[in-house]
C-alpha cells in the first residue's frame, strides 16, 4: 500500500492488513500500574483502539478503530465524538441545574437563566401562543412581501430603516449590512465600529452552483415552507424566492472568499466617519451608525474612527442594493430574520426547521426538548450559565493540576523558541517576549463566584413571560452592551469574555495574547486527576500547546504582544515562515475524501494545522521534561505500550470522531478545523518523535521522508 492511498480513503474504511504492533517498539513495559485509575484508563483505551491495524500504517484507525466500530451516531446528531461525549455530560449537568426550583437567595443571574430555560421547556404555552408574537414582530418590521403580497407597501421601504428596526427588536443585522464592535487592532486600548461583508445564510461555495446544489435547494424549500406557514401562497412564494436566491447568489459573488481573509493588514482599513462619507457619498453614515447604536448616551461624531474592512466589497454591496428591487431586499432580510427565530416557535415551524437540518446534516430525528433548551440557554446567557456550572460542578483540584501542566508547557515552548534555527535574533527576541507575556486563564474567572458582580452584569435585563420576546430582549441587551463598549477603554482579560466555564473548548485571544481553558473540558479523555501524566499531556496538554501555538500561526504572527497589528518579522525570517506554512498548506490540501471526491482546503485550515503540529510537539517535549525531573511512569495494565506510545494514543483518542457524510462535506469545505482524522494524520506524519516511539520505518504511511515542521 502506498502512502497517498491511506489519506484518500473515507473515515469508515479500516485498514486491517497488518498485524498488531508487538515486536517493533523501541522498549517494553517493565512495570505496570495497578491503581484503580490506571485500570479504568486501560479499559477505556482498549475500547477505543483497534490492534488489528498497524500504527505505522494508519494511526487514526489504530487509535480510534474500536471507537468507530462501537459507537452509533445518535439520530438527532450529525456526529459522535469524544468531545461530544464530554459535552453530553455537561449538558446533563446543566439540564439538572436549570431544572431546579428558583430559591429566593439566588442571584438575579441565576433566576434569569432558569426563567429562560423554563419558558423554553413550556411547549404548551408556546403552542397556545402560536405565531402571535412573530406576526406582531414582522408587522413592526414593515411586513414580509412574500406573505403580504400586493398589500406590501414598497414605497415605504428603506433598507436602512429596516436595519434600525432589526437592531431595535434584537434581530440579526449581519446578513445584509454586517456591522459589529471589535477591538481596534491598530489601537488595542479602544474598540471600533466595524463594517464586514454579509454573513450569508448559505455558504458561498454552495451558492456558486445555484439550484443544482443540494444545500441551496434544501434552503429554498425551507423558506418556501416558512412563508406558507406564515400565511403566504405557496405558488407565490416559489416565484418570489427565485428572486431571493438571485440576490443571494449576487451577494456571494461580490463577497471575498475566506482564503483571502487571512491577511489582517489587507482587511483592516480604518478611517474617520467623515472620510467614509467622502468615499461612499450615497449614505449619511453618521446618521446610519448612530441609529444602529440606538443608545442616547452613545453618540459618534464625524471624527470618530470606523474600520471599513473591505472597501471594495462595501462599494459592491452598495451598488447591488441600489440596483436591486426593494421587494427583493425586504424578502431577503425579513426571511433570514424570521428563520433566526424558528427555534422559539410552535410545532409547525419546528418541523420545517427539523426537515432542513435532516437534509443538511443527515439527521433523522430532532433533539430532546430539554437539550435544545440547554443549547439556547448557554448560547444566549453564557455568563449566567458559566456561573451555574462553575459553582455546582467544577473540581478545584483539577484546576491546580492543570495549572501545573500549563506552566510546564509554557516553559517548554519558550525553550523550543530559543532553539529555532530559522528565526533571526531580532524576530526571535520579539517572539520570546510575546510568548513570555501569554496570560493563562484556567477553568473560570473568580468573578463568577460573586453575586454582586453577576447581578451588576445583568442589571439592565428583565425577564418576560413570552419565550420569543424574552429571547429578543436578551439579544437586545447583548447588543446594547456591545455598542456601549465603544466609549469604554478596553478591559484586557475581561472576566465576562472569559466566562465560558461550561464550554468543551479552548481559546486563544489574539488581541489579549491570552489562553482560556474552560472548566468543562477538564474531564473525560482530556484530563483526569489520578491517571498517568502521559495520558493528560496527550489530552489536555495537546490542547494547551495548540492554543499557545495560535499566538504564532499565520494570524497570530501578525499581532504583537500588546494585541496590535504589527509586522515584527524581518524579511528573511518572514520568508522562511512562509515556506514552512506553504509546506503545511500543500500537505493538508492533499488529504482527500474519496467517498465525497473532496480535497481539504489547506489554506483556510492552515492556522489550525500549524497549531496542531506545534501543540503536539510542545506537549510531547514537556512530558519528556517532566519525566526527566521526576521518574519514568508505569505502563497501563493489559496494554503492551510504553508511556511514550501512550502519549500518542491518548492524543489520538481525544479526537476520535464518527460523522455523517453530510457533516464531513461541510467540515471539509468551509470549516477552519479539518475533520479529526486529518488532524491526527497531519500531526503524526510530521512527528519524528512518533516515528521513533513506534519504530516506524521511513517510507511507511505514518513516516514519510518529507515532513513539514515549524518548531
Amino acid at each position: 500500500m502506498v502512502f497517498s492511498v491511506i489519506f484518500f480513503v473515507s473515515i469508515s474504511v479500516v485498514i486491517d492488513t497488518f498485524a498488531a504492533p508487538v515486536d517493533d517498539r523501541n522498549a517494553k513495559c517493565t512495570e505496570t500500574c495497578a491503581s484503580e485509575s490506571c485500570k479504568r484508563t486501560s479499559e477505556d483505551v482498549r475500547k477505543y483502539i483497534n490492534e488489528s491495524v498497524h500504527p505505522c500504517e494508519d494511526f487514526y484507525n489504530f487509535a480510534c478503530g474500536g471507537y468507530l466500530s462501537n459507537h452509533v451516531i445518535p439520530d438527532d446528531q450529525s456526529e459522535i465524538s469524544q468531545l461530544f461525549e464530554i459535552t453530553d455530560v455537561v449538558y446533563n449537568q446543566l439540564g439538572a441545574a436549570l431544572m431546579e426550583p428558583v430559591s429566593e437567595n439566588e442571584p438575579k443571574s441565576s433566576k434569569l437563566v432558569k426563567k429562560l430555560f423554563q419558558l423554553c421547556s413550556d411547549t404548551d404555552t408556546i403552542e397556545r401562543n402560536g405565531l402571535r408574537t412573530a406576526h406582531s414582530l414582522i408587522k413592526s418590521l414593515g411586513g414580509w412581501p412574500v406573505v403580504d403580497g400586493e398589500a406590501w407597501r414598497e414605497e415605504e421601504f428603506d433598507w436602512k430603516q429596516l436595519m434600525y428596526e432589526l437592531r431595535k427588536h434584537g434581530l440579526p443585522i449581519k446578513h445584509l449590512m454586517n456591522t459589529r464592535i471589535e477591538q481596534n487592532v491598530k489601537n488595542s486600548s479602544r474598540n471600533i465600529f466595524v463594517f464586514d461583508q454579509p454573513e450569508l445564510p448559505v455558504n458561498r461555495l454552495n451558492l456558486m452552483h445555484g439550484f443544482n446544489n443540494t444545500v441551496v435547494f434544501a434552503y429554498y424549500d425551507y423558506i418556501v415552507d416558512l412563508a406558507e406557514i406564515y400565511g403566504g401562497s405557496r405558488s407565490y412564494a416559489v416565484a418570489e424566492f427565485k428572486h431571493f436566491f438571485e440576490f443571494l447568489i449576487e451577494l456571494a459573488m461580490i463577497s471575498v472568499p475566506p482564503e483571502h481573509l487571512r491577511n489582517i493588514t489587507a482587511i483592516t482599513n480604518i478611517m474617520t466617519i467623515a472620510e467614509l462619507r467622502q468615499r461612499f457619498p450615497g449614505i449619511d453614515w453618521l446618521e446610519y451608525i448612530n441609529n444602529l447604536i440606538a443608545l442616547p448616551d452613545v453618540k459618534l461624531s464625524d471624527q470618530d474612527l470606523v474600520d471599513v474592512g473591505l472597501p471594495k466589497a462595501l462599494g459592491d454591496l452598495l451598488k447591488l442594493l441600489e440596483k436591486t428591487p426593494k421587494r427583493v431586499i425586504a424578502n431577503y432580510a425579513i426571511t433570514v430574520a424570521v428563520a433566526s427565530i424558528g427555534h422559539a416557535l410552535n410545532r409547525k415551524i419546528k418541523e420545517v426547521d427539523n426537515r432542513l437540518a435532516q437534509r443538511l446534516f443527515g439527521t433523522s430525528s430532532e433533539s430532546l426538548r430539554w437539550r435544545e433548551c440547554v443549547t439556547v440557554t448557554t448560547q444566549r446567557m453564557k455568563v449566567a450559565v458559566s456561573a451555574v456550572y462553575a459553582r455546582k460542578y467544577f473540581n478545584e483540584e483539577a484546576k491546580k493540576n492543570v495549572a501545573s501542566i500549563v506552566t510546564n508547557l509554557h516553559t517548554k515552548f519558550l525553550q523550543i523558541l530559543e532553539g529555532v534555527d530559522w528565526m533571526d535574533d531580532a524576530t526571535k527576541n520579539t517572539a520570546l517576549n510575546k510568548a513570555k507575556d501569554i496570560e493563562m486563564h484556567i477553568a473560570y474567572p473568580h468573578e463568577l463566584m460573586n453575586d454582586t458582580v453577576l447581578d451588576d452584569y445583568y442589571k439592565n435585563l428583565t425577564s418576560s413571560e413570552d419565550y420569543l420576546q424574552y429571547l429578543l430582549d436578551i439579544q437586545t441587551f447583548a447588543a446594547d452592551k456591545m455598542y456601549r463598549s465603544l466609549l469604554e477603554p478596553v478591559k484586557k482579560s475581561d472576566w465576562a469574555d472569559h466566562s465560558v466555564s461550561h464550554e468543551v473548548n479552548a481559546f486563544y485571544h489574539f488581541t489579549e495574547n491570552a489562553i482560556v481553558i474552560p472548566a468543562a473540558i477538564l474531564q473525560g479523555v482530556m484530563f483526569r486527576n489520578n491517571r498517568p501524566k502521559y495520558m493528560n499531556y496527550g489530552g489536555i496538554g495537546f490542547v494547551v500547546g495548540h492554543e499557545i501555538t495560535h499566538g504564532f500561526d499565520d494570524t497570530g504572527k501578525q499581532i504583537s504582544k500588546e494585541g496590535q497589528l504589527e509586522n515584527w518579522w524581518t524579511y528573511d525570517t518572514e520568508k522562511s515562515y512562509t515556506e514552512k506554512a506553504q509546506c503545511i498548506i500543500d500537505q493538508y490540501s492533499g488529504f482527500k475524501s474519496e467517498e465525497l471526491k473532496i480535497h481539504l482546503n489547506g489554506i483556510i485550515t492552515q492556522g489550525e494545522n500549524i497549531a496542531d503540529n506545534g501543540g503536539a510537539k510542545i506537549a510531547y517535549d514537556a512530558y519528556q521534561e517532566w519525566v526527566a525531573k521526576n521518574e519514568p511512569e508505569k505502563c497501563l495494565p493489559n496494554l503492551d505500550y510504553t508511556p511514550n506510545q501512550m502519549f500518542w494514543i491518548s492524543y489520538a483518542n481525544a479526537w476520535c470522531t464518527k460523522e455523517r457524510k453530510e457533516q464531513l462535506r461541510s467540515t471539509m469545505l468551509v470549516r477552519t478545523h479539518p475533520p479529526s482524522m486529518y488532524r491526527i494524520y497531519g500531526v503524526i506524519i510530521n512527528s519524528k518523535s512518533f516515528s521513533k516511539d513506534f519504530n516506524c520505518p521511513i517510507g511507511s504511511n505514518m513516516n514519510p521522508s518529507k515532513k513539514c515542521t515549524f518548531w
